[in-house]
């Protein structure tokens, strides 16, 4: 909380986040870099295709490492004259005291799915444990940790370093205005909420068989001009196991780590 005389403000719980989308931002800027060298020397169609596609499943991870990182690391919470704000990255969103209905927190027996980029980077979209839709924008899941707002017919779920304080003044500013409602549920989707709606375990099999594909690729390259049949076949497994395991995920998270997990296993045998 600042003492500038400006608008009450509180940062996050603090997280290894940031520095979790670091780490995988440089691993897929290094993957992305070296399979364009790869491409660029093969003088094979088939290396070549296997790079295009991995580059852009490279520039994906990527962007989505960069969107998250910046999320963890600019995002605040702070009381507004007429709303609470919350700030991550270029986005604001405002909730006006008048249309909230409640601030709660989150018991420990209370259990609900957590989305998750990665550890530490909550930025999603699930069902609390009364059904109803919660928007996730946190850097902690520890339900002590948790302030909860309701409004606009759904729960807002954060995480501010002194969630005690915040929720008190939250509430204090909520009874203060007359409470109006909101004329319609506003729930605007955004690329992080899509990401972290697939299985956490999933997109991590999925990453690090990626990497070894990309280690296999340039390997053949170095090694023959261009990727042998093995390494094309399993990059072929790669490539067909993701498209159905990252949808699948959604609903079948089991399923869809079986096959990540089929992919992952497919190119440390290519690497054998």
């Amino acid at each position: 909380m600042n003492g500038r005389g400006e608008e009450p403000s509180w940062p996050p719980v603090a997280s290894p986040g940031p520095g979790i989308g670091v780490a995988i931002g440089s691993l897929a800027l290094i993957c992305v870099v070296a399979l364009l060298l790869a491409a660029a020397i093969t003088t094979s169609t088939a290396t070549r295709l296997a790079c295009g596609v991995g580059v852009a499943a490279g520039i994906v991870v990527l962007a989505t490492a960069a969107q998250g990182t910046c999320s963890c690391r600019t995002l605040g919470y702070a009381l507004g004259p007429s709303a609470f704000e919350l700030r991550y990255g270029s986005h604001l969103l405002r909730l006006r005291y008048a249309e909230i209905e409640g601030v709660l927190g989150r018991a420990a027996g209370e259990s609900s799915p957590v989305p998750t980029l990665w550890p530490g980077a909550h930025f999603g979209r699930s069902r609390g444990p009364d059904g109803a839709l919660e928007i996730w924008r946190s850097t902690s899941s520890e339900p002590g940790r948790l302030v909860v707002v309701s409004a606009r017919g759904g729960g807002y779920v954060f995480s501010p370093a002194d969630a005690n304080t915040l929720r008190e003044e939250l509430i204090e500013h909520a009874r203060s205005a007359t409470y109006v409602g909101s004329a319609s549920a506003s729930h605007r989707w955004t690329w992080l909420d899509l990401i972290a709606r697939f299985d956490g375990w999933a997109r991590a099999l999925l990453l690090a068989a990626g990497v070894l594909a990309t280690v296999g690729v340039a390997a053949d390259v170095a090694r023959y001009g261009g990727s042998q049949r093995d390494g094309l076949s399993a990059a072929s497994v790669l490539l067909v196991n993701a498209i159905v395991a990252l949808p699948a995920s959604v609903r079948w998270p089991v399923l869809a780590r079986l096959l990540a997990a089929g992919a992952l296993a497919a190119q440390l045998l290519a690497l054998a």
